[in-house]
């Protein structure tokens, strides 16, 4: 049970800002009270309205008015209230909430996935909505798919609460396919509603919105790849984390030497270069002296990867790295002259 009254705060805050947790329960009515006309204030038509208009500002369905002058209608109101009943239990609708970050932004303070969890769900209580899913991602959106499935397996999940449209799509695909299952996109932070049922205006400013999001992320798309080429040609492998052989140097952002599987990569090319060992033997050998198992493609990979004589492909193109080499450029030539002379001999004996 609801009720609405004016008190004594300053009415034209009280409609300014309502109390959203009032609007969980139903059975509302209005209550309008005055006293003597010597006591000042407004009157019971100016009261209702002002109210009225408190009670739409949270999509209040009005039940019954009262009024007062002074004690007329209060146990009539009194009655009301002990008989009204709260929202029946599937009245609650149900909802996703789904909180995203990028790699950079998740490091600053403050912008995490779990604080935005944390508004979204204190949202989702103020809004009655029963959270059924919580999806949140860091950097690339691998749990976007999931919330889709949830609703599109669960007709009655109408609500997505997100804190801003950007941390739910990122192109039109996602908001057309958010369109097309007909829920309704509750913006935590801004206090807004998207839906179907939205006005014109609300739709284009989201549709805005999308185009924005978009030209975004291409922008940072096109800046992340132009750095990239520019780390390439400096001879810095831009590809993050370097093969079997190497590690990563935190303090100069290259490759270095691994002390503890560079002998490894050594010893898999100098003994292939002697054209003695097949792929399936140098396997053998390798676990033998080093206890460690390589599959037959990756050691097929290993012997053909430049990056272990200095070098490394990116974008199509062939960079001199600024990394130590593991083998000489000749140990590495002598291995590519087997790998095509064994290419042939398999080619020849497929043919017969």
């Amino acid at each position: 049970m609801l009720v609405l009254m004016p008190t004594t705060k300053n009415l034209t805050e009280l409609v300014k800002q309502p109390d959203e947790e009032e609007a969980k329960m139903r059975n509302t009515v209005l209550f309008a009270r005055v006293y003597s006309k010597d006591q000042g204030g407004l009157s019971i038509p100016a009261q209702l309205k002002l109210v009225q208009e408190y009670g739409r500002k949270l999509d209040i369905k009005i039940g019954r008015e009262f009024s007062d002058r002074p004690n007329t209608n209060r146990r009539e109101l009194i009655s009301t209230r002990a008989a009204a009943q709260p929202a029946p239990e599937d009245a609650v609708k149900q909802g996703v909430l789904y909180s995203r970050v990028g790699c950079e932004e998740s490091r600053q303070k403050g912008n995490s996935t779990a604080a935005q969890i944390k508004l979204l769900r204190a949202y989702a209580r103020k809004h009655s909505i029963k959270v059924v899913g919580e999806f949140a991602d860091v950097g690339e959106r691998k749990h976007f798919q999931e919330l889709v499935s949830l609703l599109r397996a669960n007709k009655e999940c109408r609500a997505v609460v997100v804190e801003k449209i950007d941390r739910l799509w990122r192109n039109f695909r996602d908001m057309l396919t958010l369109e097309d299952l007909d829920v309704e996109i509750h913006l935590a932070k801004e206090g807004q509603i998207v839906s179907k049922d939205s006005k014109s205006q609300a739709n284009l400013a989201q549709a805005i919105y999308g185009v924005v999001a978009k030209n975004y992320i291409d922008n940072l798309r096109e800046e992340i790849k132009k750095g990239m080429r520019e780390k390439a040609e400096q001879g810095i492998y831009p590809g993050g984390h370097p093969p079997l052989g190497y590690r990563f140097n935190r303090v100069s952002r290259g490759a270095e030497l691994d002390p503890e599987t560079s002998p490894l990569i050594r010893r898999v090319f100098e003994l292939y270069a002697t054209r003695s060992y097949s792929l399936m033997s140098l396997r053998k050998l390798v676990k033998k002296e080093f206890g460690k198992v390589l599959s037959l493609s990756r050691t097929f990979q290993i012997l053909q990867n430049p990056f272990y004589r200095g070098m490394f492909r990116w974008g199509g193109k062939a960079y001199q790295g600024t990394h130590p080499a593991i083998v000489t450029q000749e140990v590495f030539d002598r291995v590519q002259d087997y790998i095509q002379t064994a290419k042939a001999a398999a080619r020849r004996w497929r043919a017969k």
